[in-house]
């Protein structure tokens, strides 16, 4: 800090802002696949970048490759923990969208198209625009299901998802999809 009235050399003033240049966005392809190794780690990598990005951004200012990482972890862990039915509760729709449409389409940029379907497939359990509504609608509908009805619907869907997450099947199509850089 100048002293004594004194101004600071040249060197340490910040040009004006007409004159700086803007703040080049590193490509997340570019920093996660330098800082880590295994598919696991660089996506674990890039949802550190990701995740944040989409929070304060939303999900449609991301390309289709990140949103793909984003929307296919965030579901993993929601759908790996307790089934679609779980995730209608609430988590496929966030910020007043329903999301199950563009987690479709991510699963088929991974080529994943088995999830892609078991995904599409999840919404016919609902009457026809009801997922749209959002979760206080599909948890009313789901609640004048029998367990027994809702078992026999998503289980074998639930298990289409499961299957990618076991064994990095979804670390390692991530992985790829973000060294491609696709967007």
């Amino acid at each position: 800090k100048p002293t004594g009235g004194r101004r600071s050399p040249p060197a340490l003033r910040r040009p004006p802002a007409a004159q700086r240049r803007p703040i080049r966005r590193q490509p997340v392809r570019s920093m996660v696949l330098m800082s880590a190794k295994s598919p696991a780690e660089i996506v674990t990598e890039a949802m550190k970048i990701l995740g944040p990005r989409a929070e304060e951004r939303g999900i449609d200012a991301l390309s289709p490759a990140e949103r793909a990482v984003v929307l296919t972890v965030w579901a993993a862990g929601i759908i790996g923990n307790g089934g679609f039915r779980y995730f209608y509760e609430g988590a496929y729709f966030r910020k007043g969208k329903n999301h199950i449409p563009a987690l479709a389409e991510s699963y088929e940029l991974l080529g994943l198209s088995d999830a892609a379907r078991a995904t599409r497939k999840s919404v016919e359990f609902f009457p026809i625009g009801l997922p749209d509504r959002g979760p206080e609608q599909t948890n009313q509908y789901m609640d004048g299901k029998s367990e027994k009805e809702l078992d026999a619907f998503f289980g074998p869907l639930d298990r289409a998802i499961w299957a990618v997450d076991r064994d990095q099947i979804l670390d390692t199509a991530l992985a790829a999809v973000l060294a491609r850089g696709s967007r």
